[in-house]
Order: structure tokens, then C-alpha cells, then sequence
């Protein structure tokens, strides 16, 4: 089954196919099966991705979104060797350069603070409470949102986005990367298994 983000991916496809590209010479699954997945997980119309394409692998990140998905692309700057980056868009894939990359992973639309997340600064999406909880000997944690307007009212990205934040949220609770989140609420909905239905939807 097609989905909206196989233009996005078939663009993409284009500049590591094209005859002569010196790059992605091994660990080809990083796109034909990771980012792909990264891709369909969280592709938006409004969205804009960091591509880092190497000899060996790629590294898709969403940007303007979560804090933590930048600091782990700013890891994956840092690391050795030829490599190729690029600004992915609904419509676009355009090379550029290290500074570029920078500046883009420096702003964000989704912001924590004081509790609430905001949107362009301006738009406070809800409070956000994450907790934890035991489950079989394993600290799991939960995150819900509150907000005065419906959960119909957020934007595809915006659902995104909170997922996102959901997670960091948890990991800065616990100070550990290895807590699950187990649910995603907003205003006692579900919002964690949206993407999966998602991806379901995906398989061809």
C-alpha cells in the first residue's frame, strides 16, 4: 500500500542511486529500511528532516521538534569519516553544509516549559505530566497530556511531536534512555498507538 511518504523516500532514493554517488557503499538497510521507517512514522506535510548519508549507513532525524532526537543528531555530526548532508522536505532534498545543519538543528516549534508545551512560543498545546511505575520489576513510564481544547484540534505534526516529547520527558524524569513509555494520553485518549496503526497501514 502507498503512503504519502514515498514521494519523500523515492527522492531520496534518487541522490544515493544516482550514477557516481560516492557514499552508502555498505549498511544500505540504515535506508532502505530504517529511514524508510523513520519516514512513515513521522512524515508531515509540515515536516523537515536532517540527512546524514555515509560510506557505511544514514541517519534520518526530524527537525524542530524534540531537543533530544537534535542532541543525538549533533553525536552523529561529530562522528569520523566522508559523508553528505542534506534538508529533506515534503517536496525537496537539498545538500548542505556543516553550518547549515547547525542552525537548522537550533531552533525549535515544540518547546517544554514551565510544564506546558508550547508551539512557536506562542500556542500552549497542553501541561505535560509524565510519571513512572513498576511493571514486573522494570520502571516504565507514562506521560499525559492536559488541554482545554480536543485532541481533534492538533495538527498530524503535532501529535508527532508530542509522542516525541513524551519520551524525552520520561528519560529526564528518570535520567536513564532505557525507560519505556508505555502510554501516551491527552486528555485521556490514546496517543502513543496512532503511530502504530500508522504503520500498519503502510504494509503493502
Amino acid at each position: 500500500m502507498s503512503h504519502p511518504s514515498d514521494v519523500v523516500f523515492n527522492n531520496m532514493r534518487a541522490v544515493i542511486e544516482a550514477p557516481g554517488f560516492p557514499l552508502l557503499v555498505a549498511y544500505k538497510n540504515d535506508f532502505y529500511k530504517h529511514d524508510r521507517h523513520e519516514l512513515r512514522r513521522t512524515f508531515s506535510e509540515e515536516i523537515t528532516y536532517l540527512w546524514i548519508v555515509r560510506d557505511s549507513g544514514t541517519h534520518l532525524y526530524p527537525l524542530h521538534i524534540d531537543k533530544r532526537v537534535c542532541q543525538e543528531a549533533d553525536a552523529a555530526l561529530s562522528m569520523d569519516g566522508p559523508r553528505k548532508l542534506y534538508v529533506v522536505t515534503p517536496t525537496s532534498v537539498q545538500e548542505i553544509d556543516l553550518a547549515k545543519a547547525r542552525s537548522l538543528m537550533s531552533t525549535f516549534n515544540y518547546e517544554v516549559k514551565n510544564g506546558f508545551v508550547m508551539k512557536n512560543k506562542s500556542t500552549n498545546l497542553a501541561s505535560v505530566w509524565p510519571t513512572t511505575e513498576w511493571v514486573k520489576g522494570q520502571l516504565k513510564g507514562r506521560v499525559i497530556y492536559f488541554s482545554d481544547s480536543p485532541k481533534d484540534h492538533l495538527t498530524h505534526l503535532d501529535r508527532i511531536a508530542l509522542r516525541r516529547i513524551a519520551v524525552h520527558e520520561v528519560i529526564h524524569l528518570t535520567g536513564s534512555i532505557f525507560t519505556p513509555v508505555i502510554a501516551v494520553t491527552f486528555n485521556g485518549e490514546d496517543l502513543m498507538h496512532e503511530e502504530e496503526l500508522q504503520d500498519d497501514e503502510c504494509i503493502a
